[in-house]
């Protein structure tokens, strides 16, 4: 009789342990946590794809623009840019190569390739123009230089800033330089001539210091 009680029991103990162990397992809410958790730090593309919009001063891709990033692997990244500046349309390829500085942050060295129309209206460009133009209005302007399709060469220090969930800061500040500096038409507009080096034959403005601010995120 005793042994039937015991046995009994044990079944008892089994079925109730057998009953407990759904509960025990996470909930679909939980579940459901971890999939947006996970969502919130990864895109599709594994972090491979970024879309960026861009404002800048002598920028490669304008100083209104967008720009797509192509990342095969983490310390790689090929930016595609396109944009709008005072001259027009410019396009631009730059290659990065990322190093990482800490868990969100890479330090960025950037060199590649420009084009589009440039219009060479004062003795200074890019970054140096914000200080030195306006002196400029006091004085003769120098020859106007204008190419249709100017070829730069881009090389660019920078920074790559992850925030919450899949955002993506990027500045830069760099150097370009014209490739085809010889391919412009020119417009003098002075009936005095110019000083020495601000005709037409002019090297100024070919050269510039270029600095640049995009915010987007991962796709």
């Amino acid at each position: 009789m005793f042994s039937k009680v015991l046995v009994v029991l044990c079944v008892a103990s089994i079925c109730r342990l057998a009953a407990a162990e759904p509960a025990q397992k996470a909930s679909p809410s939980e579940h459901t946590v971890v999939r947006a958790s996970r969502a919130s730090r990864h895109s599709w593309s594994g972090d491979r794809l970024a879309l960026l919009a861009h404002i800048g001063i002598g920028a490669p891709a304008g100083a209104l623009g967008i720009d797509l990033d192509v990342a095969p692997i983490p310390v790689l990244a090929l930016g595609f840019g396109a944009g709008v500046s005072l001259s027009g349309l410019q396009f631009a390829v730059i290659p990065r190569l990322r190093l990482a500085s800490g868990s969100h942050t890479f330090l960025t060295l950037g060199s590649g390739v420009s084009v589009g129309r440039y219009v060479n209206q004062t003795s200074s460009a890019g970054l140096l123009c914000l200080f030195l133009c306006a002196l400029e209005q006091n004085g003769e302007a120098p020859a106007k230089q204008t190419w249709q399709r100017a070829v730069w060469y881009n090389f660019e220090l920078g920074a790559d800033v992850y925030s919450g969930g899949r955002g993506l800061l990027r500045t830069t500040l760099g150097f370009g330089l014209i490739l085809n500096e010889k391919a412009y038409e020119c417009q003098e507009k002075s009936p005095s001539g110019y000083a020495p080096g601000e005709g037409c034959s002019r090297s100024s403005g070919h050269s510039l210091l270029l600095g640049s601010l995009a915010y987007g995120f991962d796709i």
